[in-house]
């Protein structure tokens, strides 16, 4: 039987499974915003408890200036 051999992962890698990289492309899934509403339910449905889950999602209208200062920590 073969040995899996991997290369030693350093500080500040990301260990990402190549089929992930299929899931989150955006041109798969229609633009970003489609790939944070399908992952937030996906994690939503991953921590369910009794099988129940309720997700709900908000817009609202924000000026850009009162949102730079939560933009500019990302």
């Amino acid at each position: 039987m073969a040995d899996w051999l991997f290369a030693p992962m350093r500080p500040g890698d990301l260990n990402i499974d190549p089929v992930e990289r299929e899931f989150f492309a955006t041109e798969a899934l229609g633009g970003i915003t489609d790939a944070l509403v399908r992952e937030s339910i996906q994690n939503s449905l991953d921590a369910a408890v009794d099988d129940r889950v309720d997700v709900r999602f908000a817009l609202h209208k924000v000026e850009m200036d009162a949102a730079r200062g939560l933009l500019d920590d990302l």
